[in-house]
């Protein structure tokens, strides 16, 4: 398994990845702050080419060309690029098409109906959750019950006039509603309050805070 301690070379985090045993493959795929820009990283194992099109660029697909460095894992550095620009992979299929695609590695993203990538840099991000997952590794959970409830925020409930919920008020209702329906506990998403930050708040049954990170 990938870890920080180990400080592998980016080489040898993506042949981790590539085997499918990366458990921190955000921390060098997709978009990250480098000395001099920005460097983007996408698994594309079928395209013919695939380039970096957004703000920075005025959305030109031949202006940031990215080059196959590792095996089927793309790469290109872009000096302009800054945070919130908006941006998307450009790929270039086998059947000469052009097809525009967000980052399934990104870290912000545009408010829909947009559903471009933003750059963001999340490095000083200080996680909170210490206390949790050093309790957390004193369970055994493999002889733990599971009880998984999945919904698709985007369309679990709408304002009446037909717009979207944000995540600060899915919050609330989801969480009363998940408890309404029994469920042992429950994980709800939220952000902080300039709705930057997506923050994972685990309950109980009884509605009690377990861990906030």
């Amino acid at each position: 398994m990938a870890s920080k301690s180990k400080k592998l070379t980016i080489e040898e985090q993506i042949d981790i990845f590539l085997k499918g045993d990366s458990t921190n493959a955000f921390e060098f795929m997709g978009c990250h702050k480098t000395k001099n820009g920005y460097v983007f990283r996408v698994w594309a194992p079928n395209a013919k080419s695939v380039s970096v099109t957004g703000d920075f660029n005025n959305w030109d697909k031949q202006a940031d060309v990215m080059e196959k460095k590792y095996r089927d894992v793309w790469e290109v550095e872009i000096k302009d690029a800054k945070i919130y620009d908006n941006y998307k992979y450009c790929i270039l299929t086998q059947n000469d098409e052009y097809k525009l695609k967000s980052d399934p590695y990104g870290f912000h993203m545009c408010t829909r109906p947009d559903n471009a990538s933003k750059i963001y840099d999340i490095s000083g991000y200080k996680w909170t959750d210490s206390e949790y997952l050093r309790q957390n590794r004193k369970k055994n959970h493999m002889e733990q019950p599971v009880n998984i409830y999945e919904v698709h925020l985007g369309s679990w409930m709408l304002h009446s006039d037909g717009t979207y919920y944000n995540y600060a008020d899915l919050a609330k209702k989801l969480v009363s509603y998940v408890f309404e329906k029994n469920c042992l506990g429950c994980n709800n998403i939220s952000t902080d309050d300039k709705n930057q930050i997506i923050v994972l708040t685990t309950y109980n049954k009884k509605g009690e805070l377990i861990a906030r990170k």
